[in-house]
């Protein structure tokens, strides 16, 4: 893997759903680190080597599928499109007993804990 912290570069971009910014997006890069998106549906990583770099981004039910950028001097900015994604139920169960407070993991951040019956809500 590369270090993604080991240049002078800038990848640059908007995310939007059905052509509006989406505020307070979070964008990962390379499924390492992540930025939240502004007031415009902006965001920026910084620091970059040239390269290859793979971006996906979601909030609560939109997704943006892992898109690809070519980093590189003079590069414009990115657009991520976002729509609605789909929604999992999990249920933890440990015999035949639900399972409370089992933490769901996805792209190494949390993102859903199991309830007094076992259940868990994914979305996006």
């Amino acid at each position: 893997m590369k270090d993604a912290k080991a240049g002078s570069l800038r990848l640059e971009g908007e995310v939007l759903t059905e052509g509006q910014p989406v505020v307070g997006a979070t964008v990962w890069l390379d499924s390492e680190s992540f930025v939240v998106c502004d007031d415009a549906g902006r965001f920026v990583f910084a620091d970059l080597a040239p390269g290859l770099y793979r971006l996906a981004a979601h909030k609560e039910d939109l997704y943006a599928d892992t898109a690809i950028a070519m980093v590189h001097q003079g590069r414009g900015p990115t657009v991520l499109s976002m729509s609605l994604g789909i929604t999992l139920r999990i249920h933890v169960m440990d015999g035949g007993s639900p399972v409370a407070g089992a933490r769901i993991l996805g792209h190494k951040e949390l993102v859903g804990v199991t309830d007094t019956n076992g259940l868990a809500v994914v979305r996006g």
